[in-house]
């Protein structure tokens, strides 16, 4: 056998000597395993009895909604709007208006 030879069987038997050695197979063991963090495992989804106190999910929606409506009311609504006026009020403006339009202020 040539010394080239000999030294991959020197080599192939560290290989093997390494591979069933302890160390080399909790090394293995841990390679499935995933990450932990403060809150469990990384990737992991929460259960109903690990669930994060003080969030309430739905009320992003609902503020949305609020807001939603809050802001198509205040679209609508008719600022030059008087509850005082009566159906004779609005004649009355129109002929007043037509009357100045002619006028030079």
């Amino acid at each position: 056998m040539n010394s080239r030879a000999a030294a991959m069987v020197i080599f192939m038997a560290l290989v093997l000597a390494s591979l069933l050695s302890g160390s080399a197979t909790a090394q293995a063991n841990e390679r499935g395993r995933v990450a932990r963090s403060a809150n469990g495992q990384v990737g992991e989804r929460l259960r109903g009895d690990q669930g994060l106190t003080g969030i309430k999910p739905m009320a992003r929606v609902e503020s949305r909604i609020r807001n939603r409506v809050q802001s198509r009311l205040r679209n609508r609504i008719d600022r030059y709007y008087d509850p005082q006026a009566n159906i004779a009020a609005a004649f009355e403006s129109a002929d007043e208006q037509a009357r100045t339009a002619g006028q030079l202020r």
